[in-house]
């Protein structure tokens, strides 16, 4: 049975997921460390791992230096059960800003609505506005943007690399997957 592409997108978040395990288990362990030794000086850990769906197209521009920036909206939503048993929903929407080769693949392939699994760290911007009133907002700023297979809303380039013809045989593997695990 054909899993409309879910297998790459679980891949791609096992992958995520056991690389930020290995960072935790990394910063624990110094965490830990400089704990036992008295320091005070311990570092943070700044990591974001999330998925969702893009809320607009890509916004490309590019730096006076000539570096490509995107600037990319995502909405995930969690679904759940509140006290009174009835299912309810929480979006959450993050900005996200990707850098060079990476914004410019963004805004090439990236659609409105595409799904996408983003890793990187949080960051506080820090402003004036017009009005002289101090400003500040959180976002992401994106070292790696994994494109998920989507929901035909994603650029017509990507869809052609994604989909198989139909009766194509399902890749050794792949046929015993079972549902996605999300």
């Amino acid at each position: 049975m054909n899993d409309g592409g879910n297998g790459d997108a679980r891949r791609k978040v096992e992958d995520a997921n056991e690389k930020l395990n290995r960072s935790l288990n990394t910063w624990e362990a110094r965490y830990m460390e400089a704990g036992k030794e008295g320091r005070e000086d311990m570092s943070g850990f700044n990591r974001v791992v999330m998925m969702g769906r893009l809320t607009r197209d890509p916004r490309l521009r590019q730096t006076s230096a000539g570096l490509a920036v995107a600037d990319i909206g995502l909405a995930t939503t969690e679904r759940f059960k509140g006290k009174d048993g009835a299912s309810r929903e929480r979006t959450c929407f993050v900005d996200i800003v990707a850098w060079g080769r990476q914004a410019e693949t963004c805004g090439q392939y990236l659609k409105k609505g595409a799904p996408a699994l983003v890793e990187g760290r949080l960051q506080l911007d820090r402003w004036e506005d017009s009005d002289g009133n101090k400003r500040s907002r959180h976002r992401v700023n994106a070292d790696r943007v994994h494109f998920l297979s989507g929901n035909g809303k994603a650029s017509e380039k990507r869809e052609e690399r994604t989909l198989a013809p139909v009766g194509a045989a399902v890749p050794a593997g792949l046929a015993d997957e079972g549902p996605a695990p999300f």
